[in-house]
């Protein structure tokens, strides 16, 4: 393992996705299913250049419409995130919730969203910045990704298994 210093740059962190789908029933409730697709993946661009790989990691989480669905998102280390994005690619504008500064910034959320999410930790303790969806409805189906900007990390090189 290699380790170096990215000194004050902004980096993306890390990029998780989470495609949300309805799942079938013979039952009489509809219920809904999130498969949850966390790839840890980021690429560092400045004088020092790095491709982290880390393990990715498959969840079901079930939800019925009404519903509050936790979709996580971990921090790999404790330092504090300077932005956080989480988006949903195929709508315009894409930005599910936008948290920086310490507050959440509505200006370029998609309507949709107002009002029904949140980070379940406004502190990100233990580098949680999983985001809460209230009131889950089928107009909530797509793919959610989180992106995570930090500064003052410390590069590992390394590529796990």
């Amino acid at each position: 393992m290699l380790e170096r210093s990215c000194g004050g740059v902004i980096v993306p962190h890390f990029l998780n996705t989470y495609p949300l789908i309805q799942s079938r029933s013979e039952s009489s409730v509809s219920p809904w299913s999130l498969l949850l697709l966390e790839v840890d993946r980021f690429t560092l661009t400045s004088d020092l250049s790095a491709l982290f790989l880390c393990p990715v990691v498959h969840k079901n989480i079930s939800a019925v419409p009404g519903q509050i669905v936790s979709l996580p998102c971990r921090l790999p280390n404790n330092k504090p995130a300077v932005v956080v994005q989480w988006t949903r690619p195929d709508l315009e504008p894409e930005y599910v919730l936008l948290f920086r500064d310490e507050q959440p910034d509505p200006e370029n959320q998609h309507p949709s969203f107002r009002k029904r999410v949140e980070l379940q930790d406004r502190r990100m303790e233990d580098g949680d910045v999983s985001l809460l969806l209230s009131n889950v409805t089928t107009n909530d189906t797509g793919t959610y990704e989180c992106r995570v900007f930090q500064r003052e990390v410390k590069c590992l090189q390394s590529l796990c298994g």
